[in-house]
């Protein structure tokens, strides 16, 4: 599996590639109508010079079919993203491709150092969603946000519906591991910003201005994990590398020896620090992708492949007149 951002232009937004997305948009947001993903591709293709920006990453296989898609809007104004969409084709559904995607959102989301990303997504309120499968998934979905450090926004009446067609939603924030103070003027903003610009074709007037003026605490509160202790929350590593499930099959393999770990001169003392080694490999350890070996004695004729071959028959020969307890150790590395 591989992700990638996309770029607008002939050739890597192909026809091809905008019929799977659509494809795969549809699937998974049945509600979705044909002009609101003609919409997207619209602002894709055509960026605004105010508001917000589209960005496209998709995930796809070794032969470069489609796996999940995931869809954000940048506000270069309020300095913040909005995940429009996140998809997943429905065979590869708990494979982990949705964790990657959203890991990947997280990193443009840091390299572009904004405050923090927002989202919508349905409430686990039984009383909006009595079907119980509906709800768990709710609940499912809130859990793996929550695994990233994201969290609804409370004290406000944003999950109010705008009508009886209408998901009511959380909106989220993820502070990216950032100690992030939201104010409730910058929250009436970026309220306003979304509902206009994201949805301004289905809420009123009126209905956009109730939901603003709740943002009115101060600070803005999100709500405590409740789907995940906050004392068993897995650090990023453990998060990320669940995520993509890495099967051992794919693990790196990493050479390790303990005759390696120290390289003591006598007459010139340590010229590395051999306890960077453990701390090294204790960090490698965490990410459950390396898999460690030990080394095996080989042939010469190996070392031929890599080495000149009078350079390792010139080694030998010093080696055997060196005496013993002496050291030759190289002050340059030409």
């Amino acid at each position: 599996m591989k992700i990638h951002q996309i770029f607008y232009n002939e050739s890597n937004f192909s026809l091809y590639l905008q019929d799977q997305i659509r494809s795969l948009l549809q699937k998974q947001f049945p509600r979705l109508i044909p002009d609101e993903i003609d919409q997207v591709f619209y602002n894709f293709k055509n960026p605004k010079r105010i508001g917000f920006k589209t960005m496209i990453f998709i995930a796809e296989d070794s032969q470069n079919n489609l796996e999940g898609v995931a869809i954000v809007l940048h506000e270069f104004t309020l300095n913040c993203f909005y995940l429009d969409y996140i998809a997943v084709v429905p065979e590869k559904g708990g494979s982990g491709i949705g964790g990657a995607l959203y890991h990947r959102v997280r990193e443009e989301a840091l390299s572009f150092n904004v405050i923090g990303i927002f989202f919508d997504v349905a409430t686990d309120n039984p009383t909006h969603f009595p079907d119980v499968k509906k709800l768990n998934q709710n609940k499912k979905r809130l859990k793996f946000y929550e695994e990233f450090g994201a969290y609804p926004i409370v004290n406000d009446a944003y999950s109010e519906p705008v009508n009886d067609k209408s998901y009511p939603s959380f909106l989220m924030f993820d502070s990216l591991g950032k100690k992030t103070v939201l104010s409730s003027q910058y929250m009436q903003v970026v309220v306003r910003v979304i509902l206009e610009q994201r949805y301004g074709d289905v809420c009123p007037y009126q209905y956009i201005e109730k939901l603003v003026q709740s943002f009115s605490a101060e600070p803005i509160l999100l709500r405590e994990p409740r789907y995940i202790k906050k004392s068993k929350i897995e650090n990023e590593h453990e998060i990320i590398f669940r995520n993509l499930g890495v099967l051992p099959s794919q693990k790196i393999k990493i050479i390790m020896s303990d005759i390696q770990k120290t390289h003591h001169i006598p007459e010139r003392g340590y010229l590395e620090s051999p306890v960077r080694i453990s701390v090294i490999w204790n960090e490698l350890k965490k990410s459950r992708i390396f898999e460690p070996h030990i080394p095996h004695d080989y042939p010469d004729e190996i070392l031929y492949t890599v080495h000149d071959k009078e350079f390792v028959e010139y080694l030998q020969v010093i080696s055997e007149k060196i005496a013993p307890k002496k050291y030759i150790y190289p002050v340059t590395f030409p």
